[in-house]
């Protein structure tokens, strides 16, 4: 934070910019992510609304007033964030889509969003598998910020704007989240052969 307010001072000390490195429209993310129409997806029509509206305060106003709106019904906005989830978490990437869209190579487009659907699957199975491993733990409170961590990342994307990208940022947590699940996985086949062999005995 330091480092990013000095940066921040400096550019504008400079006179690059006369803004810091910040969001000018903090509803923005909030007002897409609750657009039930896209499923809390970017929209064209959300961005032409907030055009016509000049930077700062009367957009603000009007990113604002809009979110309130699409609140307004809570057993619809119960529903988005269901969508939203399975949407965030359970749609195949668009990465494939993104860099491969002028290839046109249909097959290879295929090919590897079933290898990453694959790898996906498996990751989020040893997980799973991670988080009842931690839960039968005992006396195992070191791993609390850890899945604070992932958690919140997931309950954040429930409000907010979301996009498969977006699962990026978290990927190196859940890639050690799913590293211990393999390891509980091997330990408790070490164990049950372990009590195989004294019974054997």
């Amino acid at each position: 934070m330091a480092a990013q307010q000095a940066i921040n001072a400096s550019f504008i000390q400079s006179g690059i910019t006369d803004y810091p490195l910040s969001s000018r429209e903090p509803y923005w993310k909030y007002m897409v992510g609750l657009n039930r129409q896209t499923t809390g997806g970017w929209s064209y029509d959300d961005d032409q609304y907030v055009l016509k509206y000049p930077l700062g305060e009367p957009r603000n106003e009007a990113e604002r007033q809009l979110m309130l709106d699409r609140m307004s019904d809570k057993q619809a906005l119960l529903q988005l964030f269901a969508d939203k989830f399975k949407f965030m978490w359970g749609t195949a990437d668009s990465s494939v889509m993104w860099s491969l869209w002028e290839l046109k190579k249909p097959w290879l487009d295929g090919s590897l969003t079933a290898t990453e659907r694959i790898g996906y699957v498996a990751m989020a199975f040893f997980a799973l598998t991670a988080m009842i491993g931690l839960l039968r733990r005992p006396g195992g409170t070191g791993f609390t910020l850890f899945l604070i961590l992932l958690l919140g990342y997931a309950a954040v994307h429930i409000v907010i704007e979301v996009q498969t990208r977006y699962r990026f940022d978290i990927m190196p947590c859940l890639i050690v989240l799913q590293s211990f699940g393999i390891y509980s996985l091997l330990s408790w086949r070490t164990a049950a052969s372990k009590q195989d062999v004294q019974l054997g005995q």
